[in-house]
């Protein structure tokens, strides 16, 4: 089961290396179908099986907190730095009617501009009961627009974690539309694909009652299944379903 492909994105590993490495694998559970295309690609001969997301197992549960009235808010966890996301730092400037929560370590609430709640570094575990907001944003990089840098540009290929955390917090997600795992958000309707951050206000200004609720509706089963780790069990099942036909 690949957590990260090294030689795409810290370039620990050359491509041949990691390659190699990976064929001693009879089988393969990968992000996405980008990623297994980008593998097959560069020369992997192990079978491989789309994962979809990852699971987040936790005994804890959201608090199914709905819409606010007159101003939504755009929950972010991750490293808060400007060299790490200073993407943050320019949608603060930016013109919007939405709040931003902050969860994480290293903000510089000095060079931040606007209406901003900095929570500081939660236990994800907590997060899942306490979080704040009504949509979960996944993005990575120093630009508004998506795919910007090495991390945007692996977002292309990967499954983040980030976007798992925030279906079991019960939150709708925001994500870049050319991202892996945008086809996942639409076709289970959980949440908003963007091109840029800039086109978040009108939309999220434009989101009726009743078509965010439809959207926690969706997440709420999405995050049913990932709690009991049912997207690993089904790559493994089909997985071993290849290996050895008579496995059930």
């Amino acid at each position: 089961l690949i957590h990260d492909l090294d030689s795409f994105r810290r370039r620990r590993l050359t491509i041949p290396h990691e390659i190699s490495r990976l064929n001693h694998s009879d089988s393969i559970i990968v992000h996405s179908e980008r990623m297994k295309n980008w593998l097959h690609e560069n020369g992997i001969k192990a079978d491989l099986e789309v994962l979809g997301v990852f699971d987040y197992l936790s005994d804890r549960r959201s608090s199914g907190k709905n819409l606010a009235a007159s101003h939504p808010r755009v929950l972010f966890v991750g490293a808060l730095s400007t060299f790490h996301s200073d993407f943050l730092y320019k949608l603060g400037r930016s013109p919007r009617s939405f709040d931003m929560v902050l969860y994480g370590n290293g903000f510089e609430p000095d060079k931040f501009e606007g209406q901003v709640d900095h929570k500081g570094y939660t236990r994800s575990d907590d997060l899942i009961a306490t979080a704040e907001g009504e949509y979960g944003l996944v993005w990575y990089g120093s630009s508004l627009e998506g795919g910007v840098g090495p991390e945007g540009e692996y977002l292309q290929y990967n499954a983040p974690h980030k976007l798992s955390l925030y279906i079991r917090c019960g939150l709708p997600v925001i994500i870049w539309k050319k991202a892996a795992l945008a086809s996942f958000v639409e076709e289970n309707g959980i949440g908003i694909c963007v091109s840029s951050l800039l086109d978040l206000d009108a939309i999220i200004t434009q989101m009726t009652k009743e078509s965010y609720n439809a959207l926690r509706m969706n997440v709420a089963k999405v995050n049913e299944r990932i709690s009991q780790g049912y997207y690993c069990k089904e790559a493994i099942q089909k997985a071993y379903a290849k290996l050895s036909p008579e496995i059930k």
